[in-house]
């Protein structure tokens, strides 16, 4: 399967992520491409159209997904495709946040037409990399 990672990262935890789910899926088989998006406008035009899956990935932002992977969700044009979404954020529990920004790119994705099927969030916690490594498991056998 074709599958592109497109995710924003300020600080390179969500890179750092992101790049763990890369090694599980290319270590299952897949041809994987990661494609980090920015503020700059040219750093905001990742096209999803060649992939069978794409994953997107954000932080947390004041309780709300980044403001780049919202515009960027809102700009596209693709339709009929499959996703998969994670965040990562710094505080402990899931529900100081994490939930209320992946239900912010779900939305944004089915008013695209895009079918999020798993989603995830990664708290940046001591037990952060058992998590990641869980998150990437689930993805790459789900793919």
């Amino acid at each position: 399967m074709n599958i592109g990672i497109v995710f924003y990262s300020k600080t390179g935890n969500t890179l750092s992520v992101a790049k763990k789910i890369q090694e599980r899926l290319e270590k299952a088989g897949h041809a994987v491409n990661m494609e980090q998006i920015g503020v700059a406008e040219d750093k905001n035009k990742a096209d999803i159209g060649q992939y069978d899956l794409v994953i997107f990935g954000s932080p947390v932002r004041a309780f709300s997904a980044s403001p780049v992977i919202k515009e960027y969700l809102n700009q596209l044009n693709e339709g009929n495709k499959q996703a998969y979404c994670f965040v990562t954020h710094f505080l402990p529990f899931k529900w100081m946040g994490g939930k209320s920004a992946l239900e912010q790119m779900k939305q944004f994705c089915k008013k695209k037409n895009i079918e999020v099927s798993k989603s995830g969030i990664i708290s940046w916690s001591r037990n952060r990399e058992t998590a990641i490594g869980k998150l990437a498991d689930e993805f790459a056998k789900e793919a």
